[in-house]
């Protein structure tokens, strides 16, 4: 019950314990969100195979991310999302048409010499306030 890594294969785990198994998986190529279901033999004492039905997480979130870089917010304003930690700290992790992903503004200041930026990370109820100097 484990995978080529020597890692536990929790759907395994679950299936041959007679359990339906439900959530991420990795499936040939890219993960998706799934649930396996037991199939048993005639006399119900043994699981002899798995029911799968699952969807690409991977194609999903292409998706979502593509429609989420097309939002617009008023007449000239869009959607971002800054990363808060470690290395995504005050990176643009989406950005309008995604043309400023990967740019770090985290040092960026306002005006009036604010790192808005690091305000927002900070303390969240800034948005609105930081949205517009930015």
């Amino acid at each position: 019950m484990r995978n080529p890594d020597g890692t536990e294969n929790p759907v395994l785990q679950k299936v041959l314990k007679g359990e339906t198994y439900s959530g991420r998986a990795f499936v040939v190529s890219e993960w998706h969100e799934t649930v396996y279901e037991p199939l048993w033999d005639t006399d119900h004492r043994h699981v002899v195979g798995m029911l799968y039905v699952g969807a690409s997480v991977t194609r999903s979130e292409a998706n979502l991310r593509h429609d989420l870089m097309e939002v617009k917010i008023g007449r000239t304003g869009s959607l971002f999302i800054l990363g808060a930690k470690a290395k995504e700290r005050g990176v643009l992790l989406l950005s309008r048409g995604g043309k400023r992903d990967g740019e770090n503004i985290w040092e960026t200041q306002s005006d009036d010499g604010r790192a808005v930026f690091q305000e927002i990370i900070r303390k969240p109820w800034m948005l609105r306030r930081a949205a517009r100097c930015w």
